[in-house]
């Protein structure tokens, strides 16, 4: 399960750069409303659930949906870069110092495993350079 210290500042940091809080917590539960965020939402727990090892077919429908050889390779590194950070802050136990997302009184909520993952795929292109810019100044 992902850590609230992680879903809260990406819930947190999505809002700043302009994500709906609530399209936020869906992502959370692998759901979108937008058909190539959901594309994004399923390669990239496929990531996770498969350690990597993504096959060919899940390459292909990610790229379907309108990302770029880029923007998968992009997917990967936020899955890796993340999972650091999570597994980081649950040693540490970092105090939440972002609004709290108890990720456990999340309507709907079915098994989370690693929230600030899918988010951090969803900040691509246009999103992650503004994301970047914010946590810059």
């Amino acid at each position: 399960m992902a850590g609230n210290y992680c879903a809260s500042a990406y819930v947190f940091m999505g809002g700043k750069a302009g994500i709906n809080r609530e399209e936020l917590i869906a992502n959370s539960i692998d759901l979108s409303a937008d058909s190539k965020t959901q594309a994004a939402i399923i390669f990239a727990r496929g990531l996770l659930e498969k350690c990597g090892k993504v096959s060919d077919v899940d390459v292909t429908a990610v790229r379907a949906a309108g990302f770029s050889d880029e923007e998968v390779v992009e997917f990967l590194a936020h899955v890796a870069l993340n999972t650091f950070t999570n597994y980081f802050n649950e040693t540490a136990l970092t105090a939440v110092d972002f609004p709290a997302v108890d990720l456990k009184t999340v309507k709907g909520l079915i098994i989370i495993q690693k929230f600030y993952h899918l988010f951090s795929c969803l900040l691509t292109s246009r999103r992650l350079k503004k994301y970047l810019r914010m946590i810059d100044t």
